[in-house]
């Protein structure tokens, strides 16, 4: 099975503190070389705000993208919240967020000193759909799709979202009901009801064939679509109760998750459970949900 990573979070100092950051992006790259990564996410804030600041200095290229694996492809998740514009420009108008992130990945790509080249996008669905405003919808896909048509990317960079939808390019396979038995829901997170020894995550910890009997197994059954070989499924590593975690060294507090998921399982059995999903269901390629979450024992 090929194995991914997700990034959509940079929790404490690393987003602007060049020592914090060359550490967190080695941590990452080098998870990626001894874990066999086939694709690697990295979070594009706005270079122009203070949790830009990585961006901007040119760090994610010199101790990220051009560290990973020749293997690896590498991909950013774009932080392009209506809520958070990057300029006073216009939803779907040249300057605005969507526009100003395409434009530096078309950067990236042309700088020559890159050793790498960024080949995916992607966004979480839930931040880029707002009352303000919103790009996962048929405006904002035909608005994306003009902007790497602009930047002379649409042939080299492929686009997708995150979330729950059906055909989604990143399903989240978590909070599919697994965690309704135990009483886990939004008004429940950081607490009992969704950490050890309530979820099934904890319930069946290194056991994939008991955890699939489940929830999670029925919802894999159901939807064939997530087969597909532009899909890559997501698994979360979150872990309310571990704080010790790659983000718990930046930061404090329950910073590793809202809930006990695989962050809770030994890496060896996490992939075991990998493994149990490609062979049961034909599932190919899966996502890590996501680098900040995952346990440092991990590494």
């Amino acid at each position: 099975m090929k194995i991914g990573v997700w990034h959509e979070g940079i929790k404490g100092s690393p987003s602007s503190s060049f020592n914090d950051f060359k550490d967190y992006a080695e941590s990452y790259t080098n998870f990626c070389h001894s874990s066999s990564i086939d694709k690697s996410f990295f979070l594009l804030s706005n270079p122009n705000s203070k949790p830009g600041t990585y961006a901007e200095k040119g760090w994610l290229e010199t101790y990220w993208l051009n560290k990973l694996p020749s293997s690896c492809k590498a991909g950013l998740v774009l932080d392009t919240e209506p809520t958070s514009p990057w300029s006073n420009s216009t939803i779907y108008t040249p300057g605005d967020s969507m526009d100003l992130a395409i434009e530096f990945v078309s950067k990236i790509n042309t700088n020559p000193n890159n050793t790498k080249k960024i080949t995916s996008i992607a966004f979480d669905s839930e931040n880029v759909n707002t009352k303000l405003g919103s790009y996962d919808c048929i405006d904002g896909i035909k608005w994306i799709e003009d902007r790497l048509s602009y930047y002379n990317l649409s042939q080299s960079v492929d686009y997708g979202f995150a979330g729950q939808k059906k055909l989604t390019k990143y399903p989240e396979i978590y909070w599919v009901d697994e965690l309704k038995k135990c009483g886990c829901t939004n008004l429940t997170k950081n607490s009992p009801p969704c950490e050890c020894p309530n979820t099934p995550y904890c319930k069946n910890n290194g056991n994939p064939d008991a955890l699939l009997s489940g929830s999670i197994g029925t919802y894999l059954n159901n939807n064939t679509w997530l087969t597909g070989q532009d899909v890559w499924p997501m698994f979360s590593v979150e872990s309310s109760t571990n704080q010790d975690c790659v983000a718990s060294d930046y930061a404090s507090g329950k910073v590793c998750g809202l809930m006990d998921a695989f962050g809770v399982w030994s890496k060896k059995d996490f992939m075991e459970f990998l493994d149990k999903v490609e062979v049961n269901y034909g599932i190919k390629q899966a996502m890590i949900y996501e680098w900040q979450f995952i346990p440092k024992n991990w590494l």
